[in-house]
């Protein structure tokens, strides 16, 4: 797919700016713009000629191309938190504030839109309006999300008098802050400390790889399960022809090969090396992450089940946490940020991933492909060896001597 977007005096290389938001097929009045995949499994937007009359509405509205800065915002109030409901906690990938934040939302008769998997395990954003339906959406998903129509659904709602509460991407989120007006009071924005976006294309064929070409037997994914443990990223894959027959599947960061491509950002979103999104200043209203650190920092407030690390941007956001009845502790924010350096600085590129992606466009297996690029360099690998076989060496001398 072409790659360049022309309308008025723009002539936009998208793959190193687009951030795939779509808030300019969610204004574009005469609905000339699609979000089409690229052949990294990205989204960006394509404009259909006969359609487009040059009006330059999706200029204005791109947050990428017009920067918004809130020069007035100062540092955010910084707070440990922890969800009273244990269930809940566990079924999340920290400390469970988002639920928290949810059912307040749910109280006051509102929607919440985040992202969850549809019928193919894809990420899309979704609606949910039952504390049922939030376990759709909870639990982080390391893939990027497909936006849709729900920058509208998200104006219908407003319109109606709704609370809406959207959880997205910082991009995303400045993404609907351009799609709606001004001063939209009904609306609770959330964002989170945002690692980069993996390609959908690299997990739709990692997961049919590892489902053996037949998805339909998985029955649950979790990108953050704490089997092991709170800290170790786990992703699990709850497979089986009928609940009888369920099993999991467990592996750690140190294990499981997408999770470790995902963290040496190796198919991240081109945007997302160079993110304009991940500052202080942010569009929302609250800003959650995973408290790193938080035993060092607060021991008070860590038992290695998950500690949210939440950040309160404005006073609207101030308001919705003080009803909160969770456990909560206001730490420091200039030591919290320290152990979370997504907050301030993008993910930098991984010097194989032109190479990566240009083997995957060859129809290449992904898991070999992984199992390739993630393997450390030869000085590293008999640097190791050798360390081993001296350690061994050093053990058989010392079981001599006893």
């Amino acid at each position: 797919m072409d790659k360049k977007l022309s309308v008025g005096n723009y002539l936009l290389d998208n793959s190193s700016f687009c951030t795939g938001c779509a808030a300019c097929a969610n204004t574009c009045p005469f609905n000339a713009i699609t979000m089409k995949e690229d052949d990294e499994g990205f989204l960006y937007p394509s404009v259909e000629l006969g359609l487009c009359t040059q009006c330059g509405v999706c200029i204005k509205k791109c947050p990428a191309i017009n920067l918004r800065k809130y020069q007035d915002k100062k540092l955010p109030s910084t707070y440990a938190y922890i969800s009273l409901n244990e269930r809940f906690r566990i079924q999340s990938s920290s400390g469970g504030c988002f639920t928290d934040l949810a059912q307040e939302v749910l109280k006051q008769n509102g929607i919440i839109y985040g992202a969850c998997f549809n019928d193919r395990w894809e990420v899309v954003h979704q609606s949910a309006e039952s504390v049922f339906e939030l376990d759709n959406l909870r639990m982080s998903k390391y893939v990027q999300s497909k936006i849709g129509n729900t920058y509208q659904n998200v104006l219908r709602d407003l319109k109606k008098g709704r609370l809406v509460m959207f959880v997205g991407t910082p991009c995303q989120c400045e993404g609907l802050k351009r799609v709606l007006p001004e001063n939209s009071h009904n609306l609770l924005l959330v964002d989170f400390i945002c690692h980069g976006v993996p390609s959908p294309l690299v997990w739709r064929k990692y997961l049919s790889e590892v489902s053996q070409n037949d998805i339909n037997k998985i029955k649950n994914i979790s990108f953050r399960d704490k089997h092991f443990s709170w800290e170790r990223y786990c992703l699990t894959i709850e497979k089986g022809d009928n609940p009888s027959s369920l099993f999991k599947e467990y592996e750690d960061v140190s294990q499981n090969l997408y999770l470790r491509g995902f963290l040496a950002n190796l198919y991240l979103r081109p945007s997302c090396y160079q993110c304009k999104f991940c500052r202080y200043d942010r569009a929302s209203d609250i800003t959650m992450a995973d408290y790193w650190g938080v035993g060092v920092l607060e021991p008070t407030m860590y038992d290695g089940k998950g500690t949210s690390l939440v950040f309160l941007n404005t006073k609207k956001g101030s308001t919705f946490f003080s009803n909160l009845n969770g456990k909560k502790l206001k730490t420091d924010f200039n030591a919290a940020v320290k152990h979370n350096p997504s907050f301030y600085r993008p993910s930098p590129c991984n010097p194989k991933r032109t190479a990566f992606f240009n083997e995957l466009k060859n129809d290449k297996n992904v898991v070999n492909l992984l199992e390739i690029y993630l393997r450390p360099p030869l000085k590293i690998r008999i640097k190791d060896k050798v360390g081993k076989i001296l350690g061994l060496k050093s053990l058989y001398h010392l079981l001599k001597r006893k």
